[in-house]
């Protein structure tokens, strides 16, 4: 493996687990995002059911002033009738007196002296034998006919000298419920409603209209029927959204709170922010590779070129040493004999030398013998050759 790739090796090491250490920080930001966005919706769940409870606690107190005027206390009636018909009117209510018994002595939407029927379509009776006639009642929604749209009550008791004498019931337009629902100005993307203990819709902040006075689904109405506190589970809406919803109580009263978000938008910003820093992550994981290369590339440059210089010195020797062509003996003719035997000796040798870098040992004995016609020995392991000696002169 090149010098090179082993360095990209070392810094792919170096990145990687930092990235998968990234990816898992992406992954427990993004849990705990989702978590956030819960806790924020649960705590804004939360003020508004306490909204809803100081509602009640308003009417309340319009209802108790009316219980503690004089002439409900004095038995003037006719007067009674006035403030109580001036003060609903004021609300777009409608204000009813009930004896101890049940019977209904007063209603400000029939006149005085007029025939007066039994109680309005609530369900304060069950309400009164559930939890007694002594505290305040709020009732759960009904349709009114003779207004038309759908109603709640809420009761008081009148004591007089330590005795229950009345009960004074008013008579509530839902829709009050539904201008303090449009005062908290709800991102339109969440799905805020008020229910009451039936599961039946009081105010909704998307499509009020089509779906007040509405029950809401059956394994909804199940999982917080009974609830007294808060819930968060996943569910659908009237329309058939997968939502994440919030359910809070309201005190005293027993309705409910829900804010849902869509399961869509809950994941989307976090998945948003996971892709963003996944995007940034995989760049800089590039950008790194791209750099690392280039220095790599610029440190291993010497360390190649050192290596490679013995390399190409072995090279040029191997070259220089190669075997080459034995060069052929000559001779002058009429050259002097002696010159001639020392010219043959000189090609003999360089044949034996020649030879011997070339040819296996008995071969080079051979032919060094044939080139020279000796049959010694020579100082250097090849055959000396026979010099021929001149004759004498005579």
């Amino acid at each position: 493996m090149r010098f090179r790739n082993r360095l990209l090796i070392l810094v792919l090491a170096i990145l990687v687990p930092s990235f998968i250490g990234a990816a898992l920080a992406v992954a427990y930001v993004y849990t705990e995002q989702q978590k956030d966005q819960e806790r924020g919706i649960a705590e804004t769940g939360r003020a508004f059911a306490l909204l809803v409870d100081n509602e009640m606690r308003h009417q309340e107190g319009i209802l108790r002033t009316l219980a503690a005027s004089p002439a409900l206390a004095e038995g003037d009636l006719d007067e009674f009738y006035d403030h109580a018909r001036r003060a609903a009117d004021n609300m777009h209510a409608v204000v009813a007196l009930y004896d101890s018994t049940g019977k209904l002595m007063l209603h400000t939407l029939r006149p005085p002296g007029a025939p007066l029927a039994g109680r309005d379509p609530s369900n304060l009776p069950a309400l009164m034998q559930r939890y007694g006639a002594e505290r305040t009642l709020v009732s759960d929604i009904f349709y009114a006919p003779p207004l038309k749209r759908y109603d709640f009550t809420m009761q008081v008791p009148v004591r007089q000298d330590g005795v229950l004498r009345y009960h004074l019931v008013l008579g509530l337009h839902v829709g009050i419920l539904q201008e303090l629902l449009a005062r908290q100005k709800f991102p339109s993307i969440w799905i805020a409603s008020v229910v009451d203990r039936n599961g039946r819709v009081a105010a909704r902040s998307r499509e009020a209209d089509r779906f007040i006075g509405t029950l809401l689904r059956a394994e909804t109405r199940e999982r917080i029927g009974k609830l007294d506190g808060e819930l968060v589970f996943t569910s659908r809406t009237l329309e058939g959204i997968p939502v994440r919803a919030i359910v809070n109580s309201v005190p005293d009263i027993g309705w409910k709170v829900l804010i849902s978000l869509p399961t869509a938008e809950i994941r989307r910003v976090p998945l948003e922010a996971a892709a963003l820093l996944a995007a940034i992550m995989t760049v800089l994981l590039v950008m790194a590779v791209a750099a690392g290369s280039w220095f790599a590339r610029r440190a291993v440059a010497p360390i190649e070129y050192r290596d490679a210089a013995p390399t190409a010195s072995a090279m040029a020797k191997r070259s220089a040493t190669a075997p080459t062509a034995c060069p052929r003996s000559t001779t002058w003719p009429g050259a002097w004999p002696r010159r001639a035997s020392r010219s043959a000796g000189r090609s003999a040798n360089s044949s034996c030398a020649c030879a011997r870098r070339s040819m296996p040992p008995s071969r080079r004995r051979e032919r060094c013998c044939a080139a020279s016609g000796s049959n010694r020995w020579g100082p250097d392991g090849g055959h000396r050759p026979r010099i021929q000696q001149p004759a004498a002169n005579p």
